[in-house]
């Protein structure tokens, strides 16, 4: 839930939540791009299976970061 109110902090509501941390690397995919590497060393079967959207359409979940600034940004600058 915390999220959602950071992405709409971000997109310029004014919402109060206090001191509450919401880390952006969680947001940005961090998580899932380190154990995407890790598995795909370790289990390329796996890696196969429980990527299989990710691969199926073209991105690769080792760089889902940077596709979630390139996709934020084209939000940012088209101005949705």
């Amino acid at each position: 839930m915390f999220y959602a109110i950071k992405g709409a902090i971000d997109a310029g509501l004014k919402i109060p939540i206090g001191d509450i941390s919401i880390e952006n690397d969680r947001i940005k995919g961090e998580h899932i791009a380190k154990y995407a590497e890790k598995l795909k060393s370790e289990n390329l079967d796996l890696y196969n299976k429980l990527f299989s959207r990710y691969l199926g359409r073209g991105l690769n979940p080792e760089n889902l970061p940077s596709h979630f600034e390139e996709i934020l940004n084209n939000i940012k600058f088209s101005g949705g």
